[in-house]
């Protein structure tokens, strides 16, 4: 859990470096990511190894998008002035929050684990590591290391 937060801390804390901009919308940007995720896995379910391969790419775009539609429709407008831009992305966030509900509904979604991230690792009797969880932490490591 601690990885996934440290991926949120990364961007919040690029986007308020490069932009100057609180971007209160950016746990609604990886919620993007997820349901891209998901949407792959429903349109490919024959390829379920591979679609998350083919989500993670796609998910940066999707969120890449959407951030650049936010950037140039609000954020542009409001540089300078922390404050609006606060409440601006606050207000997206809450607009994205109902958009995703209106299209996926308020349940959850499962998105399955390819056969390659299932199982664990056991490190000694009392400790294991399950492979989605050893995967995310890499992914974190290679993004905090390449920003570093």
């Amino acid at each position: 859990m601690g990885s996934v937060l440290l991926l949120a801390a990364i961007g919040l804390a690029i986007t308020f470096g490069v932009m100057g901009v609180i971007n209160m919308a950016h746990g609604e940007m990886m919620m993007l990511g997820a349901y891209t995720t998901y949407v792959i896995q429903q349109a490919f379910p024959q390829l379920i190894e591979y679609s998350l391969l083919m989500a993670i790419p796609a998910a940066f775009l999707v969120s890449g998008l959407v951030g650049i539609i936010i950037e140039r429709g609000v954020i542009r407008h409001l540089k300078g002035r922390p404050l609006e831009t606060l409440l601006a992305t606050f207000g997206i966030s809450l607009i994205l929050q109902q958009l995703v509900r209106t299209i996926f509904s308020p349940l959850n979604r499962q998105v399955q684990a390819p056969d390659w991230m299932t199982g664990s690792w056991e490190i000694n009797p009392v400790f294991s590591l399950t492979f989605n969880r050893l995967y995310i932490i890499i992914f974190s490591l290679m993004v905090f290391l390449h920003f570093y």
